[in-house]
């Protein structure tokens, strides 16, 4: 059942938040675009790749970068700069300071937010441009990944995650996932729910899901908005799913299964 919004915290400082609902499975995909009318000519696509590894010392196996809050990813763009993402989710609140404040200038596009699917979670992220040969290189050659990203990103992840000098090393490559991307869904403006944006994720045509979501700049407005949200899509019988993110289902599902795209290899150990 659908979370309502509830009396939210959010008690770090943060550049905004943003509000998402994802849903899984072609039958539910299918009913969010025909809700809101998404048709794929209308969308940009994306080649999405992530990178880490599965550590078979737990059952189920952890995954050893976003189990530790780390998220890897390229992503080739049909339209605009291609760009490589370092993610932390959650992210550790005392160490976005200094240099790494909400708000601060960087040569990459950094952002400090709440990520509020079915609860709140502090994340941080700085993305940069990268060649899209670049990209092929590295999904054919997994050990050149470390040059994927800026000395930018990588002074970012040693200060705001310690102790992870290894990060890049040992890990596979997840994807390609085909991705559509609709910047900005129209709705009847009685919703109030700002510009709403959905993405759609499609692994080899097994696993799928669609992503509604928009994001405020005010926290202390989220609660309202995301409440009204969840109205918009239940008068249009659209239930979420709760539970897992998309990221780790699909990294899961793409690990587990060697990620023969890859080759099977992996960055230097």
């Amino acid at each position: 059942m659908m979370q309502t919004a509830g009396a939210a915290q959010f008690p770090a400082p943060v550049d905004g938040v943003e509000i998402k609902f994802s849903f899984s499975g072609a039958e539910a995909v299918a009913a969010v675009k025909e809700s809101f009318g998404l048709g794929t000519t209308a969308a940009q696509r994306l080649s999405i790749y992530f990178f880490d590894a599965l550590v078979d010392d737990a059952v189920p196996p952890r995954l050893r970068l976003l189990d530790d809050g780390v998220v890897l990813r390229l992503r080739h763009v049909v339209g605009d700069p291609d760009n490589s993402t370092v993610k932390l989710r959650p992210a550790v609140a005392d160490r976005l300071a200094g240099a790494w404040r909400p708000g601060t200038d960087h040569a990459g596009d950094y952002r400090v937010e709440y990520d509020w699917g079915t609860q709140p979670v502090l994340a941080a992220s700085l993305e940069d441009r990268v060649d899209g040969d670049d990209i092929k290189k590295i999904v054919a050659h997994p050990r050149r990944l470390a040059t994927a990203f800026s000395h930018e990103q990588k002074a970012f992840l040693e200060a705001c995650r310690p102790g992870m000098a290894d990060v890049f090393d040992g890990l596979y490559v997840a994807g390609p996932i085909a991705a559509l991307r609709w910047r900005e869904i129209a709705v009847e403006e009685s919703a109030h729910v700002g510009t709403l944006r959905a993405e759609q994720w499609d692994c080899d045509g097994r696993l799928s899901f669609i992503e509604v979501s928009t994001r405020i700049s005010h926290p202390d407005q989220a609660p309202d908005r995301r409440a009204r949200l969840v109205e918009l899509l239940k008068s249009r019988d659209l239930t979420p799913d709760e539970g897992s993110t998309k990221t780790e289902t699909v990294l899961r599902f793409l690990l587990a299964r060697g990620a023969p795209e890859s080759g099977g290899q992996r960055s230097a150990p």
